[in-house]
């Protein structure tokens, strides 16, 4: 609290205590009024005794109205031109205030003038910030259709090795995965926002690396490799359908690419969810092309994968699914020679079998 502050507050505390006392003053005269009125109104004049017995007590009531009168005249002597000063002093007080308060009025203008700027300034800036987003964005995609073009060539993965940048190009990727699974989850953005552009880019780069021996072995060697795969298989299972349609069907060309080889087949089978979430690509919503992918990269799996434990698990995991039973009796040939072939391999290595 200021100095001003605290001389305000004391000086509305003496008012307070002057003008309790003035009160009091004039509450005592009051009361001595009322008795007086009082001891008048018991007066009677009904005979000569009593009548001379009132004049006495008209001249005591006489002397105790001049008491009262001469108290009262020497309180309000005394605290009138005490009160009078109070006043004199709060009125140059409350001058003073006003002055006071019309020096934080203009300062508070001023205040709010800076802070109109500031905000006008902010939102520049956050509209150049968006243009600025909405531009890398654009630029990361093209670059990242490039590269994944450029990705294609049989030397081009050899050139990333050798010229050191598969490792952060494989670092960055996982990062970015992982950011984009722990902003959007299920609800993905729409296919056509820069965002999926370029996640769906950076997949397609995945799935040439793997494509390549020299590519899939430098992922499954390398720790941040095997930890790209277990993002992507992990964010495989959270993507909803129809807006993931072109990533799940990418993420599964790179998964049959994986799958291929004994090292990548067991990584993908060993995964918590890779075996459900592949499964889960069985449904009807996902459309035939998704479905066939699916069902190759099963039997590509089952191809390298002798565990009898695995495809014992794989064999009972079928017998349950709704969605394989509906394929193995569906009009798509392609689909039900796909089944047959998954379910051949498996009735080799499996000891009971079930009727569709």
């Amino acid at each position: 609290m200021t100095q001003k502050e605290n001389e305000f507050n004391n000086l509305i505390n003496n008012n307070s205590q002057l003008l309790t006392s003035a009160a009091d003053i004039l509450q005592q005269i009051f009361e001595n009024f009322s008795g007086l009125l009082e001891d008048i109104s018991k007066l009677s004049f009904k005979n000569d005794v009593e009548q001379s017995s009132n004049i006495f007590e008209i001249n005591q009531c006489k002397r105790k109205v001049s008491e009262y009168i001469h108290q009262a005249n020497q309180s309000l002597h005394i605290e009138i031109p005490n009160l009078l000063e109070v006043v004199k002093e709060s009125k140059q007080k409350i001058i003073e205030y006003e002055e006071i308060i019309k020096n934080y009025e203009n300062d508070i203008e001023k205040l709010t003038e800076r802070l109109k700027n500031a905000e006008n300034k902010c939102t520049e800036t956050k509209n150049s910030l968006e243009q600025q987003n909405t531009y890398s964005a654009a630029m990361g995609s093209t670059l990242a259709k490039m590269l994944w073009k450029t990705s294609k060539s049989q030397g081009a993965i050899q050139t990333y090795i050798d010229t050191g940048t598969m490792h952060p190009f494989l670092n960055l990727s996982h990062n970015t995965i992982a950011g984009f699974q722990d902003t959007y989850h299920e609800n993905l953005p729409a296919p056509e926002t820069f965002e999926v552009s370029y996640l769906l880019s950076l997949l397609g780069i995945y799935t040439n690396i793997v494509a390549q021996s020299i590519g899939r072995d430098y992922v499954l060697t390398h720790e941040i490799g095997v930890l790209g795969v277990k993002r992507i298989l992990s964010y495989f299972g959270e993507m909803k359908m129809p807006s993931a349609h072109l990533l799940k069907r990418l993420i599964l060309m790179f998964l049959y690419n994986l799958s291929i080889t004994n090292e990548g087949a067991k990584l993908i089978a060993e995964s918590e969810t890779g075996i459900d979430n592949i499964l889960k690509c069985l449904s009807v919503e996902h459309g035939d092309e998704i479905q066939g992918i699916a069902l190759s990269l099963l039997v590509s799996l089952v191809n390298e994968l002798d565990s009898h434990n695995f495809q014992k698990q794989l064999f009972m995991k079928l017998s349950q699914n709704d969605n394989f039973q509906k394929l193995m009796i569906c009009k798509d040939v392609s689909l039900v020679t796909l089944c047959r072939k998954l379910l051949e391999k498996l009735e080799n290595n499996t000891c009971s079998l079930f009727d569709f």
